[in-house]
């Protein structure tokens, strides 16, 4: 759960696409819990090469918005990106960004199963250092694309509470 009023929380989940696909969106199952409304910034980050997000985005594409997010019931919450390629069994970090400081709280959502072994929960408050997650949590997201290898376009969907 987010800090007090005051400030801010950035949230993300770490994934690994299976083989070499594109990006073309995602999607976290969020909820707003109080305070000020704002916008969400959404990137796909490289690893910094210890299992946290690096800060850097895998491509110049691979940010998005949830505008002014309002609704208090826990749903899915869909950007698109232009699209951009992901490399195969390489570790990238979806983020919540949140820009700026404020009271605005929100949810990112866990699944407690502990299934998702392709990438860990982190956190961070105020832009410090990353925290992280118990290793029975993931946070609820879904990568959407395509896979780029093989005959065919196949379509990407990967995450945690599919």
């Amino acid at each position: 759960q987010p800090p007090a009023s005051g400030s801010w929380y950035d949230w993300a989940q770490g994934f690994k696409v299976p083989s070499d696909s594109s990006c073309d969106g995602a999607e976290l199952s969020m909820a707003k819990l109080d305070g000020t409304t704002t916008d969400i910034t959404i990137r796909i980050e490289t690893d910094d090469g210890g299992g946290k997000p690096s800060g850097t985005l895998v491509h110049a594409n691979a940010t998005a918005t949830i505008s002014g997010l309002t609704d208090t019931v826990q749903d899915w919450r869909v950007v698109t990106f232009t699209a951009f390629n992901l490399t195969g069994g390489v570790q990238y970090h979806i983020v919540a960004d949140m820009p700026g400081t404020g009271d605005f709280r929100y949810n990112w959502y866990l699944h407690n199963a502990g299934t998702y072994a392709d990438g860990r929960a982190w956190g961070r408050i105020n832009n410090g250092a990353y925290t992280e997650g118990a290793a029975e949590h993931d946070l609820m997201f879904r990568i959407n694309g395509n896979v780029l290898a093989g005959t065919g376009s196949r379509r990407l969907l990967l995450g945690v509470g599919l």
